[in-house]
């Protein structure tokens, strides 16, 4: 299968939020790719619309998901043993 190619895209927050459509798709849905802050790579959601207006709200609630993935991706402290 080839891969589908984006028909629409739109960037947001200096390009680290990335809203996109692919085509050969059932459903038109806008799917999300996001920068992994302080690290690489990306992280993809699909925002569950095919409304561009309700998958920009999707990216509006980005702040939280920011904090989350610097949580996740945070370094840990090790503990020295005795």
């Amino acid at each position: 299968m080839a891969a589908s190619r984006v028909i629409n895209q739109q960037s947001f927050h200096d390009g680290k939020l990335v809203l996109y459509q692919l085509e050969n798709r059932p459903k038109q849905l806008w799917l999300c790719r996001i920068k992994v802050p302080n690290g690489n790579g990306y992280v993809y959601r699909g925002t569950g619309t095919s409304d561009f207006f309700e998958a920009r709200k999707f990216a509006d609630d980005l702040p939280q998901l920011d904090r989350l993935l610097r949580q996740a991706h945070a370094p840990t402290e090790r503990r020295r043993r005795r």
